[in-house]
């Protein structure tokens, strides 16, 4: 037999299993963490900042995605068309 690796005073079958008291403080511990409320942050909108189109800049202002760029400049820039400005 081992001792829980928590408390280090209950018997166990195994060295990495906890005794039930232990299980019970992990499980409401969860419990609570899950049911706790969510922190809701305020989502960061991105703008396109345009693209560069033969030496021309085009000012775009669209919502970007996660990439920092809208989709269409995103398949311009694909295409070797344009290129990004910054």
């Amino acid at each position: 037999m081992h001792t829980c690796p928590e408390c280090l005073e209950n018997e166990v079958p195994a060295a990495h299993m906890n005794c039930l008291d232990c299980c019970d403080i992990l499980v409401a511990r969860w419990v609570t963490e899950r049911d706790a409320p969510a922190v809701k942050t305020a989502a960061e909108i991105k703008f396109c900042p345009g693209v560069y189109i033969h030496g021309n800049l085009l000012r775009c202002n669209k919502r970007a995605d996660q990439s920092g760029i809208c989709k269409r400049h995103r398949q311009l820039i694909a295409l070797g068309q344009a290129t990004l400005a910054q």
